[in-house]
């Protein structure tokens, strides 16, 4: 459902606008009626018992996280899915959530950027498993493994070409060629 590479809460409106399939159950505090209606509904279906909910107390609660501001396909035949996300929503399992520390939440757009750049795809996909029909996944320690640039090299980063790159592919969906160019001397490192 997400078709560019940064997401928005205008993105996320119009989804909804849209009726698509983007709200989650979840119950903070009483159940109302009409929510336990639902939970019944829920219970008739099945949805109680399938693997993960069955083994959840209750069945229906949803775990506990905060959103990602970066969200890495799981799945890809050509090239794996980036998304910075600037909205409050949750990834479900199509999509790593990157939750960067203290220190690294400095860095997400410069990251961002790296993993959407051809090197930084090139480097970041040797830790991909392939499988066949030339399907590539991420599992979370894949992506754990993955090769990326130091604070040092982010922080050499000109700020004013980092807002001119997010602004292109927030507008059009392209990446400029420049940031390639800052990222291509680590395939020979």
């Amino acid at each position: 459902q997400i078709s560019s590479p940064i997401f928005t809460e205008d993105d996320y409106n119009d989804l909804v606008r849209r009726d698509e399939r983007v709200l989650l159950f979840s119950i903070n505090g009483p159940v109302s009626v009409n929510a336990g209606q639902y939970i019944r509904y829920g219970e008739v279906k099945g949805f109680s018992q399938g693997f993960i909910t069955r083994n959840r107390t209750p069945w229906y609660k949803m775990e506990q996280r905060s959103p990602s501001p970066l969200l890495l396909g799981v799945f890809s035949r050509r090239s794996y899915k980036v998304v910075l996300n600037k909205t409050n929503v949750l990834n479900l399992t199509c999509f790593h959530g990157f939750q960067p520390n203290i220190w690294g939440k400095r860095y997400i757009d410069c990251l961002f950027l790296y993993l959407h750049s051809p090197t930084g795809r090139e480097i970041a996909s040797l830790s991909m498993r392939r499988y066949g029909d030339a399907l590539g996944k991420f599992e979370p320690n894949d992506l754990n493994k993955a090769s990326v640039p130091t604070p040092q090299i982010f922080d050499e980063l000109p700020y004013d070409g980092v807002r001119v790159a997010l602004k292109q592919l927030e507008d059009s969906g392209t990446l400029p060629d420049f940031v390639d160019s800052w990222f291509k001397e680590l395939k020979s490192a």
